[in-house]
């Protein structure tokens, strides 16, 4: 581990590894929204949407349900806002 950053006004401690692990295994996704390119990142089970430099989004789901098609033959109904639910097809664990 490295000492404090220090800026202009500022001196930051410095990161634990525990930190830096957890930036390193961060997903972040990219897909558009309203035409244009946005960096979707991932906490966990919440997703925020970065929207600009200084404007995250959190990105959330009216409550329902929608059915997922599977190999265009399988379908499941899923509901949003709820806990993960496991899916089998074909004897396979799918979600």
């Amino acid at each position: 581990m490295s000492g404090p950053v220090r800026s202009e006004r500022h001196t930051f401690p410095p990161a634990s590894e525990q930190v830096l692990r957890m930036i390193a295994n961060d997903t972040m996704e990219e897909t558009t929204i309203n035409g244009r390119k946005v960096a979707i990142r991932f906490y966990g089970r919440e997703a925020v949407a970065l929207m600009g430099i200084d404007d995250p989004q959190e990105v959330r789901f009216r409550d329902g349900e929608r059915a997922v098609i599977f190999d265009g033959a399988h379908a499941v109904t899923c509901a949003f806002n709820q806990p993960p639910r496991e899916v089998t097809l074909r004897g396979r664990l799918v979600a």
